[in-house]
């Protein structure tokens, strides 16, 4: 299970169903399901202006969200067994994926 708080109190919420999903965190109503094709998500990360979403799971697949649209950008090549971390630098130009596999993947923005 992930979750993380986003720039503006958006929660993201994500687990072995496969789905992440978005929440108002004021109203604690669900804003958007975000299915990825994930066996599992086990990772989820905002970039630091909230306008990009990650989520990276079992499937060994990170996904790249608008923030504000919630559309799919963006599925960065697999390559690991499965991905237990995903985050940003502080400018929000690089992502970093760890996977089970003990290979730590840096990209660039």
């Amino acid at each position: 299970m992930a979750s993380v708080i986003a720039p503006g109190d958006t929660l993201v919420t994500a687990g072995a169903d496969g789905i992440a999903r978005i929440w108002d965190g004021h109203s604690k109503r669900l804003i958007r399901a975000l299915p990825g094709g994930h066996k599992a998500i086990n990772a989820v990360a905002f970039n630091p202006k909230g306008d990009t979403l990650v989520t990276a799971g079992a499937d060994g697949i990170t996904r790249i969200w608008d923030g504000h649209s919630k559309r799919l950008i963006r599925a960065l090549p697999g390559g690991h067994k499965a991905i237990n971390a995903v985050a940003f630098n502080p400018k929000g130009d690089t992502l970093v994926t760890a996977g089970a596999d003990g290979i730590t993947r840096i990209w660039d923005g």
